[in-house]
């Protein structure tokens, strides 16, 4: 079954995103960019108010600015590649070892989606997700065809994430790929990205993942 993933700025938010059904709670603050870093006490907000009722996990900023160590409590942590060198492989392992719950994160918009899944493949993250960098309109889909998304699901062996600015609409198209997790935030906000997080928003797309799942 696809577990839904809905990346928020605030415990209210959290709040919300567990009312309406969602698997994950994700914490990020969009201002910050694709994976924009909340602050550490937002971070912890959020992990209190679940309560364990569900997974977290947090965005950490971009790997080349040598993110701090996260709060306790997630069970995921993820960081960018963007601005890193020929040597990227090994700042993430650097990064990544001894620590649980490390995804590895492909931008479509930027990176070999290819080499990165070889690369997931032999290292085994704790999931690997492909997300787009650049929040200006295009989605995932501008970027991959549905015949890519479903090559690179038949050939990872890891839990299969995807983002990058999807919406409704792209949400029974991307279930056809049969992702572990679905990864959103402008879908189930009012206003966008930048808008806040509503309950009913999410309580529909969680139940949309359910008739598909269901069906499929």
């Amino acid at each position: 079954m696809t577990k839904l993933l809905v990346s928020v700025r605030s415990v209210q938010e959290a709040t919300a995103a567990l009312a309406g059904g969602a698997d994950i709670i994700d914490v990020k603050e969009p201002q910050r960019g694709s994976l924009g870093r909340a602050d550490d006490h937002v971070i912890c907000e959020v992990v209190e108010v679940v309560a364990g009722r569900v997974p977290v996990s947090a965005a950490l900023g971009e790997l080349v600015d040598d993110p701090m160590p996260p709060p306790p409590g997630l069970a995921f942590v993820k960081v960018g590649l963007a601005g890193l060198g020929d040597d990227w492989q090994q700042q993430w392992m650097t990064w990544a070892a001894g620590r649980m719950g490390a995804v590895l994160v492909a931008y479509a918009d930027m990176h070999d989606v290819d080499e990165l899944l070889s690369y997931a493949n032999e290292v085994r993250p704790a999931a690997f997700l492909i997300d787009t960098a650049h929040k200006d309109g295009r989605t995932l889909f501008d970027h991959l065809t549905m015949e890519k998304l479903a090559s690179v699901r038949q050939r990872c062996h890891v839990p299969l994430a995807l983002a990058g600015s999807l919406g409704l609409e792209n949400v029974d198209p991307l279930l056809a790929v049969r992702p572990d997790i679905i990864a959103v935030r402008g879908a189930v906000c009012r206003g966008g990205r930048e808008g806040i997080v509503d309950v009913e928003l999410v309580r529909q797309l969680a139940s949309r993942l359910a008739r598909v799942d269901g069906a499929g």
